[in-house]
Order: C-alpha cells, then structure tokens, then sequence
C-alpha cells in the first residue's frame, strides 16, 4: 500500500507539473490527495507496529512528527525558492526524482508486515466522507465573499449528506471509523488537540506568508527563506520530545507546546507587521517550538491503542492532521475576515488563530494527567480477534 501510493504521487506530481488547463491540475491535484491517503497511515502504522515498545516508539514518533510538521514548514521554504527560480511547475516536478528515490528505497528498507485482516472498508461511505468535508471548505472559502441563497442551499445539501453518513457508519459491517477508538480518552484528547493546533499553525503560516510579501515587501524567494530557522527548531526539538514522553508524559509536553503556540501567534498578532527580523522571528520561532513539543505527544496518545487498532488509530490521526490543515485554515480566515475591517484582516485573524491555540491548551489540561499509554488501561481493551 505504501509502495503503490507514493507511486501514484510521483506519477500525479508529473501530471500537476506538465498540466495546461485548471481543471486538469484540480484533477492531478486529487491524484495527489489519493496517493497520500495510501503512504501516510500505512507508514505510520507500519512503524508502530515496528517498534513496540514504548521508549523506542517514543523516539520513532519524534522523528515522525518532525518530519511531519519540519516538512509543513519547510514547503513554505523550498516553495517560495522553487517558484522563484523555476517556476510554479517546479513545486510539483521535484516530487518526481525524490520520489522515485524514496521508492527505490522503501522497496529495501520496509518490513514484510502482514495486513490487519480488517477488510476494505465501505467505499460509499468514504465518498460520503470526501463530499461532506470537501464541501464544507469551499463553502468556508466561499463565505469569505458574502453569504448568499446558493450557500445556504448548499449546505443544506451538505447537512444532509452528513446524516446520510453517520446513519451509513452505523449500520456497515466496516465503518470508517472504528467504534473503539473514540471510547480511548488518549485518541480523543490526541485527535482534538492535533486538529487544533494544525489549524493554529497552519493559519499562522498562510498570514505570514501573506504579511511577509504584501506588507513587507518580500519576494517569494525571502519569504521561502523567513521560514528557514523555524524548520531547524522543529527538527531539533521534536526527536527530543518524543524522546521524553515515556519519562515525563504526554500531558506536560502538550501544555508546553500549547503555551509556547499561543505566545507565538500573540508576538505575530501585535509585532509582525512591524518587520522580519522583530515580529516575525521571535513568533515564528515560538510557534516552531510549540510544534516540536506537541506533535510527538500529540501522536503517542491518538495512536495508544492495541495492535489491532494501531491501522485504524493511524488512519484517523492522519485524516484529523489533513482536515486540522485544510478546514481549519478555511474556518479561521473566513472568522477573521468576518471579524475585522479590511485593514484588520491579517491581525485579526492571527488573534482567531491563538484562541484555537489556546484551547487547545485547555483541551491538554484539562484531560489529566496521560503518559502515552494510560489512556488505554487493560480492563477498556477490547480482545484481538
């Protein structure tokens, strides 16, 4: 699965680069989406079930999410250097060498693991599933240029389809979502806090990006390479954090991650507009610092579950990561944006931005005290079959 997916990326990231019309990039675009959905929980839960015990898994999931979030950070890196020196296409055609080298690779480097024996799970549901959120995010995006009757039907439609597929998951033999993992209080509290703090730094990057070039007056190229520290914070800090959450516990290391995420994105709110090297910085690097400590603990509690969850837990993480990313930078700008005059937008929605932090926060607190694995005591583990 893991093999076949990066394939199809490389071939769909050709595909993005050598497109003439929109919609054939929409299209590649999608090949791309459906490619990822087969690497990412895959590899996740390969490495999971790797390296099974908990100091050593620890470690792996640091190195995981700093790959994870440095990676986030740094497209905004290479991107701005790629568009600037070679053209937009360039973002999309550099896929295809890495890529073809990652699978030359992986074809060594994985183990044999055996499936999960859990079956394909309902296609009609997961269309069900891409409609819905899918939907949802144009109709965030739309609002941002008013409401009107077609909206307002659309997501009656969307409130619909929603129904339709929690009546769906209740009744299939194979659900999406399998029902014990939102019994572990870890998966919930891991899942929440993800979704959250994605969206936190996802937002707080896209402003910047936008307040770097258009009050600043940088290039794309030097706005690539503003983000050049912060992806080095990030792959300092996470290996260590995930290091530490079998000693200290996951609880800590999320409410030190969600302070320094929200102190960051503050330092943006008032100071970024006032330069590089005085407001965005010093926030930046907050908020590289809240990533490298959160993202570990953050994995360990939504994926500390029995072996014959671990597929399913990764699945879940994965997608609650891409909708934390993609949803929750539409809802965010399109709250700031209803917010603020036209000359607030950017700080205003910098301010939505450290209150999904924040509660974040509060989430992690108020969860009690979790190691990775007291989520799950023995008597609420359900027997393998």
């Amino acid at each position: 699965m893991i093999l076949a997916g990066l394939a199809l990326f490389v071939v769909a990231s050709l595909l993005c680069g050598v497109t003439t019309a929109p919609w054939q990039l929409f299209a590649a675009r999608a090949l791309q989406g459906i490619g990822a959905a087969l690497v990412s929980p895959n590899a996740l839960s390969a490495l999971l079930r790797v390296f099974d015990d908990e100091k050593s898994r620890g470690r792996a999931l640091g190195l995981w999410a700093s790959v994870a979030s440095a990676g986030a950070i740094a497209g905004q890196l290479l991107g701005g250097v790629l568009t600037d020196l070679a053209g937009w296409r360039s973002i999309f055609l550099i896929n295809v060498p890495v890529g073809v080298v990652a699978l030359l690779g992986l074809r060594r480097a994985l183990p044999a693991l055996p499936g999960s024996g859990a079956g394909r799970p309902a296609l009609p549901n997961a269309l069900l599933l891409v409609t819905v959120v899918g939907g949802g995010s144009l109709v965030l995006a739309a609002a941002n240029g008013g409401w009107s009757s077609g909206l307002t039907a659309v997501v009656v439609v969307l409130v619909v389809l929603a129904v339709a597929l929690v009546v769906a998951e209740s009744r299939s033999r194979r659900p999406l979502l399998e029902p014990g993992l939102l019994r572990q209080r870890g998966v919930v509290v891991g899942n929440t806090v993800l979704a959250l703090n994605v969206a936190t730094v996802t937002t707080a990057l896209y402003v910047t990006s936008l307040v770097l070039q258009n009050e600043l007056g940088f290039s794309a190229m030097q706005t690539g390479l503003a983000f050049a520290p912060i992806t080095a914070i990030v792959l300092l800090v996470s290996p260590k954090a995930g290091a530490a959450v079998a000693t200290v516990g996951a609880r800590p290391l999320l409410v030190g991650a969600g302070i320094a995420t929200t102190a960051g994105v503050a330092l943006l709110t008032a100071f970024a507009e006032r330069g590089y090297l005085v407001g965005v910085l010093p926030g930046l690097a907050l908020v590289a610092l809240g990533s490298g400590l959160g993202y570990a603990p953050m994995f360990a509690l939504a994926t500390g579950v029995d072996d014959r969850l671990k597929g399913a837990a990764s699945g879940l993480v994965t997608t609650v990561q891409e909708l934390g990313a993609a949803v929750g930078l539409a809802a965010l700008t399109s709250l700031g944006l209803v917010l603020a005059t036209s000359a607030q937008n950017g700080t205003t929605t910098y301010l939505v931005a450290a209150l999904a932090s924040l509660l974040a926060t509060l989430v992690a607190l108020a969860a009690g005290p979790a190691r990775e694995t007291d989520p799950i005591s023995e008597p609420e583990r359900e027997p393998a079959t």
